[in-house]
């Protein structure tokens, strides 16, 4: 993907993650597109550029966001890291086990990394309301993944083919 379309993507993520999915939560729960397109990056390019990205995501995020500076920014970038070296167990998935496989365990592994680390800084959380909203944030963004990815996956098709015609 080019750079230009990568840093669009993470700017439209980042920008639908505060102004429209604090209007569609569905029990309190709301799902973060600024994860799957960190995840999708690191699927289509690899553990560097998603471990890259992320945490460039998650600094951008950080510098706009109230919350602890460079916390989005460890979060995602081992998000995006651990999922670009786990991309090589999907070679070619469908949209079904892509949310399933990759996104679910993903976003929940990195919201839980979040309440631990919210937990080492000093804030009373519960395991069992962390583990809930993990879960249930993890779940929303899966579903959320169905749509996105057979769009941005043909955009990436048509971008190699491009790109293996110019070689």
């Amino acid at each position: 993907m080019p750079f230009y379309f990568k840093l669009a993507l993470v700017l439209l993520a980042y920008e639908v993650d505060f102004l429209l999915a604090p209007h569609l939560k569905l029990g309190g729960i709301k799902f973060s597109t600024l994860f799957l397109i960190v995840l999708i990056i690191a699927f289509f390019e690899g553990e560097l550029n998603g471990g890259v990205w992320g945490a460039a995501a998650g600094l951008f995020r950080d510098s706009l966001a109230f919350s602890y500076f460079g916390f989005s920014s460890i979060v995602l970038g081992i998000v995006g890291f651990l999922a670009g070296l786990s991309r090589r167990f999907l070679a070619h998935p469908d949209p079904l086990s892509f949310a399933l496989f990759f996104v679910f365990p993903a976003v929940f592994i990195g919201k839980l990394i979040s309440y631990l680390l919210l937990f080492l800084f000093g804030t009373k959380t519960s395991f069992l309301a962390s583990l809930s909203l993990a879960a249930g944030t993890a779940l929303y963004t899966s579903a959320l993944s169905l749509i996105l990815f057979p769009w941005l996956g043909r955009l990436e098709e048509r971008y190699l083919g491009e790109r293996a015609l110019e070689i």
